[in-house]
């Protein structure tokens, strides 16, 4: 597993675990199957205050496109909203225990998570996901593009590595 040590304002040096691709790869999906359902609601609520019907889009309806853009716009900001008001968790890198944190070890600032979170349409959205694979598997970090221009990166908030008392008391003293 790959390490990167980060050095604080008080000479300590913290190692942090970087997460994995696929970990990554799999929050994306936990946090789009819960967008799927919040769009889901938004059309079963539509649908039981009448408003419109499910062609509502054709322009004859307007309060219905209103009301159907003021519920999705959550959706939209999502991760951006997400990471900044949980310290750089959504609800997928909450379940698997992942993080957005600066690369000097601090959390990011809302100018850093918008910064990540505007280069995601890019990479994920418009891409459909392939410029921010490929960037995470060349670089060293695994940052995608809006990582490295925000300085941000995601860790693992778990350690893959345990130890148990049997390991800690065979290790040799000097």
């Amino acid at each position: 597993m790959k390490n990167i040590e980060v050095i604080t304002a008080h000479n300590v040096v913290i190692q942090y675990e970087i997460a994995p691709v696929f970990y990554r790869i799999l929050s994306f999906l936990l946090d789009a199957i819960i967008l799927f359902f919040y769009w889901l609601f938004v059309l079963l609520l539509m649908s039981a205050l009448s408003i419109g019907s499910l062609n509502f889009l054709d322009g004859a309806d307007s309060i219905a496109v209103l009301f159907f853009v003021l519920l999705l716009l959550p959706m939209f900001f999502y991760s951006f909203f997400m990471e900044t008001f949980f310290a750089g968790q959504t609800v997928g890198k909450m379940i698997l225990g992942l993080r957005v944190i600066n690369v000097n070890g601090a959390t990011p600032s809302i100018g850093d998570f918008f910064l990540r979170w505007s280069f995601r349409l890019l990479e994920v959205v418009i891409s459909a996901g392939s410029i921010a694979i490929l960037s995470m598997l060349v670089n060293e970090k695994k940052q995608r593009l809006g990582g490295i221009v925000s300085n941000t990166l995601v860790i693992q908030l778990k350690s893959s590595q345990s130890y148990s008392i049997h390991n800690i008391l065979s290790l040799k003293m000097l």
